[in-house]
C-alpha cells in the first residue's frame, strides 16, 4: 500500500473518539475473565503481574469504571493468548466468546498484525457483539482486506460501512473507498468517494490533494490550475514538485505557455531529479513559447 496513504491513514483514526460506555462495558467482560483466570492456579504465569489483575479485579466495584488503556496491559501481557483459549475451552458456549475474540483481534489490528486479525474477524458474527462496536469490526476488517491488497473484499465492506447510519467511520470509508478506486485508476468514481470524506476535517487535506489529482487525470485543467494554486501554499515541502508539474502541465493545455512556465520554474528549483517525461514538457513548455533551441536541448535529454 502507498506508504504515504498508510500513515496519513492512521494518523487520521488515531483521532477517533473512544465511548466511554464501550470502556465499562469491556472491564466488566474483561473482570470476569480475570476471575476465571484467577482460578486456574495450576498455570504458571509469572509475567501476569499481581498489580495488572488488581487493575482489573478492581472493576468488579460498580463504583468504578476500567480506563480501557488499563485492561490492555493485561490484554496484551505474554501469554494472555494461552488465557483466552483456556476461557474457550472450558466455557465454550460463553456469550463472551465473540467479544473476547474481537477484542483479540483488535489488539492484532493495532499492533499492525492484519493477516491473523482478519482471521479473527472472521469468525465473529456482528450480531454476537456490542452493538456499538459492529461499526468498528466492520471497518478494521474492510481495513485489514485493504491492506492485504484484497481490494474488491475492501471496497466491499468499506461500502457496506459507508451506507450505515453516520459515523466516526463515515468519513474514513468514503476517503478508503475514493483511494481503492484511484488506485484502480477509475477517477471518475473516485473523485466522488473524495468529494465525500472531504468533509471529514480528519481526511480534508489528503481528500483535497487527490480531488485535484483526479480532476487533472479528467482533464479538467481549468479547475487543477485554480485550485491547485490555492494549495501550493499549504502543501508539505515535498509535495510541492508535483503539484507544480501539475498545474504546469495543465496550463500548457489550455494554452498559457508563460504560466506554463512560470510553474515548470518551480518544479525545476526543487532539485527533483528529472525523467523522460519531465524532458518532454520542460522541452513542450519551451516550444510553445518559440524557445526552439532549448526546446531542442530538452527533448535531447529524454535519451
Amino acid at each position: 500500500m502507498d506508504e504515504k496513504f498508510d500513515i496519513e491513514y492512521l494518523e487520521a483514526l488515531s483521532k477517533l473518539k473512544i465511548d466511554d460506555a464501550e470502556k465499562e462495558k469491556f472491564a466488566k467482560d474483561f473482570a470476569n475473565i480475570i476471575k476465571f483466570v484467577d482460578q486456574i492456579t495450576q498455570l504458571d504465569l509469572p509475567e501476569l503481574e499481581d498489580r495488572s489483575k488488581a487493575v482489573c479485579l478492581s472493576q468488579l466495584r460498580e463504583d468504578e469504571v476500567v480506563e480501557k488503556e488499563e485492561c490492555d496491559v493485561v490484554a496484551n501481557a505474554p501469554g494472555y493468548q494461552a488465557l483466552m483459549e483456556r476461557f474457550f475451552s472450558e466455557y465454550p458456549y460463553s456469550k463472551l466468546i465473540p467479544q473476547i475474540k474481537f477484542r483479540h483481534a483488535q489488539n492484532l489490528f493495532y499492533s499492525g498484525n492484519y493477516e491473523e486479525a482478519l482471521k479473527f474477524f472472521d469468525e465473529i458474527k456482528p450480531k454476537d457483539i456490542y452493538k456499538s462496536d459492529r461499526t468498528e469490526y466492520l471497518f478494521n476488517k474492510a481495513y485489514c482486506n485493504l491492506e492485504l491488497q484484497q481490494y474488491d473484499l475492501a471496497y466491499e465492506r468499506f461500502s457496506e460501512v459507508n451506507k450505515l447510519p453516520f459515523s466516526d467511520y463515515t468519513g474514513p470509508s468514503a476517503y478508503a473507498l475514493g483511494y481503492i478506486r484511484y488506485n484502480g485508476q477509475d477517477f471518475k468514481e473516485a473523485l466522488s468517494w473524495f468529494e465525500k470524506s472531504v468533509k471529514d476535517a480528519r481526511f480534508a487535506s489528503f481528500s483535497n490533494w487527490y480531488i485535484v489529482e483526479c480532476r487533472f487525470m479528467l482533464k479538467d485543467y481549468a479547475f487543477v490550475t485554480k485550485e491547485g494554486e490555492a494549495m501550493l501554499k499549504s502543501v508539505p515541502e515535498e509535495r510541492k514538485p508535483y503539484l507544480s508539474r501539475l498545474i504546469s502541465e495543465s496550463y500548457l493545455v489550455l494554452g498559457d505557455a508563460e504560466s506554463a512556465r512560470k510553474y515548470l520554474d518551480l518544479n525545476s528549483a526543487s532539485g527533483t531529479q528529472k525523467n523522460r517525461k519531465d524532458w518532454f514538457h520542460s522541452g513542450s513548455v519551451m516550444y510553445a513559447l518559440g524557445d526552439y533551441a532549448s526546446a531542442i536541448e530538452h527533448f535531447n535529454k529524454m535519451g
